[in-house]
């Protein structure tokens, strides 16, 4: 029963107002997302605690209860496995935009600046690349969870993030942008997870959150 100042949205989940900002950085009002409860704070926080227990060593001692589930790109799958097999084995995630710069300390507008001066063939940019660089090199924090993109349906590795941005010249094609992480699985073959993400298939976006997503799933 609930008290009757504790709504469903507070104590279960519910839509909650966040700043809409644009590719350059700019507002544009406000979006809603669903976030959890007290309830479901509480469901996750012991899930937590029990992936901590089954993991041997310290590969979870970084997860926590504001910890983030998100979908990455690593290459091109079938083009550039180079990349996706150097980050396996560098324990690494990566992304390939602006190999010249720095982006340490970017805001989201700087990377949106950058990327209009690179565009030199007349045709526009993809809205979601400053996006992704943003929320990459700042927005991901250590403890938070990733999921490897094999297919609009499935992904083939899971990792924690270990470790925040920096930038690595020696990397192939360009991908000189790196966050560290801890592998916790590497599938043989790709694992479906549209069960898990309530039927929805993934995007070929490079980074972004996977709002539908528990930690029981993972």
């Amino acid at each position: 029963t609930f008290h009757q100042s504790i709504s469903y949205e507070e104590f279960v989940e519910g839509l909650r107002p966040m700043t809409n900002d644009n590719e350059s950085g700019q507002s544009h009002g406000l979006k809603y997302e669903v976030k959890p409860g007290i309830l479901r704070q509480m469901a996750n926080k012991a899930v937590i605690s029990q992936l901590q227990e089954d993991f041997e060593g310290n590969q979870l001692q970084h997860i926590g209860e504001s910890s983030t589930v998100w979908k990455v790109s690593l290459g091109s799958r079938g083009k550039e496995e180079e990349v996706y097999k150097d980050c396996i084995q560098s324990n690494t995630i990566a992304i390939g935009w602006l190999p010249d710069e720095d982006l340490h300390n970017w805001s989201k507008q700087d990377i949106y600046q950058a990327l209009e001066k690179e565009n030199t063939n007349g045709s526009d940019r993809p809205t979601n690349d400053s996006d992704t660089i943003y929320k990459f090199v700042n927005e991901i924090q250590i403890g938070d969870v990733v999921l490897v993109f094999a297919s609009v349906n499935s992904i083939r590795a899971i990792g924690v993030v270990t470790g925040a941005y920096y930038r690595d010249e020696t990397k192939p094609n360009y991908y000189f942008h790196r966050r560290k992480v801890s592998w916790l699985k590497i599938f043989d073959q790709p694992f479906e997870i549209l069960k898990y993400n309530d039927n929805v298939r993934l995007t070929l976006k490079t980074v972004y959150k996977l709002t539908r997503i528990e930690f029981s799933d993972i």
